[in-house]
């Protein structure tokens, strides 16, 4: 793959040979760090920090039509994915843990809150119905929640005989 890119990507000691054009057009910060000026746009090898390689390398895999989301990578995937600002990415995943996951209420909620997945908000929102589902999915410390979340929290409660 090395004859066929133009940019070295390196991820902890992982390279990564990837073409700059086609994640820029899939991702506005691979847009500005490889067609802005920037000095980072010349180089031939960039290191990325912050992310696993694993995680990168699951994140090429989606962007070029492998769906490599599923239980275990899917979180991994939006974190990059927000990270890099790719849409199709946040937008694919979103879609696997409405349709597909198996991931409990409060790991979605979670996820939805943090990466603003909001599709997958609502339909959590929805299935929070009692006292009992409340308790469920509440942080260990409540005022991580969302307010606009507690408010809705305390109506479910309240309507509740």
């Amino acid at each position: 793959m090395e004859e066929f890119s133009d940019v070295v990507l390196v991820v902890n000691e992982d390279k990564f040979y990837v073409l700059k054009k086609f994640l820029a057009v899939h991702s506005s910060y691979f847009k500005a760090l490889f067609l802005g000026n920037f000095n980072d746009s010349k180089k031939s090898e960039i290191t990325l920090t912050g992310i696993d390689a694993d995680d990168f390398q699951n994140y090429l895999e989606l962007l070029y039509g492998d769906d490599s989301i599923d239980e275990f990578t899917v979180e991994g995937l939006l974190l990059v994915g927000d990270m890099y600002d790719t849409p199709s990415v946040i937008r694919k995943c979103e879609q696997f843990l409405l349709k597909e996951s198996k991931k409990t209420l409060k790991k979605k909620l979670q996820m939805s809150m943090k990466y603003h997945l909001e599709a997958l908000n609502k339909q959590c929102r929805k299935e929070i119905k009692s006292v009992a589902d409340i308790k469920s999915v509440l942080p260990g410390d409540i005022r991580d929640l969302d307010p606009s979340i507690t408010t809705e929290f305390l109506e479910i409660a309240l309507s509740i005989q």
